[in-house]
């Protein structure tokens, strides 16, 4: 398949006339066609989320000024973005080499129209852009406006168009497929890569939404990993509660799956998000077959709620409601959960390979311990 950029009229593109130029109702003249603005990028093809876009427009005029918008709709959720750019002499604006200088994002970022989406006006607050139909893409809307405007100009003023398209990106390759698992204790859902391995294995967990969420482990079979979306609680027969979990559905799900006949069986990654992020800490310090650990905004130490354990249970550290905050309307609870250092994992004693995420200016957890 040819990487080159793709001009957009091979792939849902649709020209806008500016004011100036006369067409008829149906389509430009030839010569209007030939230099009207137009979107290109690479790579094409069944692009994933994941996939680094570059993004081009060109027959611009030489320094011309215009704001690139993006909008997304999901699940009934609205989504959009921009960022403004003046084109360098040849007419052309490349997002992943031209810095934007107002919008949604500043600075030079080839994604930056993805990454910075935010939700349109008139919906809840808190709304997140989430996959759960992995059979269908994020369709992202992609209009070049000729000047710079901020989203509220755009909502407001209904600027001239000079081109638009749109972009599919998807969760879920070709040839990947998945099966739901009810094995002993083990509930949850199997993403397999095309093929027949033997695949490298990823356990995948969220938070305390609870229930199966699977769009991520889409994603990484996608990539050649197997991955096994594993649900904790508020899912079929697990328990309703975070109180009820027990450390020994972990481990045995790591058994589990290493014993796949699919699976490379000297070891498995554990992925895990908010909750899930301590949880895979903890399984990683109390299984020496997990060799590798990505905890997204999870804590350091067991958070909330007590775990269960055969070999001893493990205290939490608890959420102390009175010292959450409300501030501008969002809870922060930085303060209200009160670790020392012997509280956390000490995974350092493992060989366990760690890469920790953290967003320090969510307040949901203190920088450090010093802090009160």
């Amino acid at each position: 398949m040819s990487r080159e950029l793709q001009p957009v009229n091979n792939i849902k593109s649709q020209h806008i006339c500016k004011p100036e130029w006369t067409c008829s109702s149906q389509f430009c003249s030839t010569f209007t066609r030939e230099m009207a603005p137009e979107i290109a990028f690479k790579p094409n093809g069944h692009l994933l989320v994941d996939d680094r876009l570059e993004i081009k427009i060109d027959k611009l005029d030489s320094n011309q000024k215009v704001t690139v918008y993006a909008y997304l709709e999901e699940e009934k959720k609205t989504f959009e973005s921009c960022g403004c750019f003046t084109a360098d002499k040849q007419g052309i604006v490349n997002l992943g080499r031209q810095a934007s200088v107002s919008g949604t994002y500043t600075g030079v970022s080839a994604m930056g129209l993805f990454w910075s989406l935010v939700p349109c006006p008139g919906q809840l607050d808190g709304i997140r852009l989430m996959k759960k139909n992995l059979d269908t893409p994020f369709t992202t809307q992609i209009t070049v406006y000729d000047g710079h405007f901020s989203l509220e100009d755009i909502r407001e003023k209904t600027p001239a168009e000079l081109c638009k398209t749109t972009i599919e990106r998807w969760y879920k390759s070709p040839g990947v497929t998945n099966y739901e698992v009810t094995d002993g204790n083990v509930r949850g859902k199997l993403y397999l890569p095309p093929g027949d391995g033997p695949f490298p294995a990823v356990i995948d967990l969220f938070g305390t939404v609870g229930g199966v969420t699977e769009y991520r482990s889409a994603l990484l079979a996608s990539r050649g990993f197997a991955s096994l979306a594993l649900p904790y609680f508020l899912y079929k027969d697990l328990p309703k509660s975070l109180f009820d979990l027990n450390l020994d559905y972990f481990l045995e799900a790591i058994d589990w799956l290493l014993s796949r006949d699919n699976i490379i069986s000297s070891g498995l990654g554990v992925i895990g998000t908010s909750k899930g992020g301590d949880i895979s800490l903890m399984m990683a310090r109390y299984s020496k077959k997990v060799r590798a650990v990505v905890n997204i905004n999870g804590c350091t130490f067991n958070a909330t709620a007590p775990m269960k354990y055969s070999g001893g249970d493990i205290p939490e550290v608890p959420l102390l409601f009175d010292k959450i905050l409300n501030i501008d309307g969002k809870y922060a609870m930085h303060k209200a959960l009160d670790y020392v250092p012997s509280d956390i994992f000490q995974v350092w004693k493992t060989d366990v390979k760690i890469l920790n995420i953290l967003s320090e200016d969510d307040m949901c957890s203190r920088r450090n311990v010093s802090e009160c």
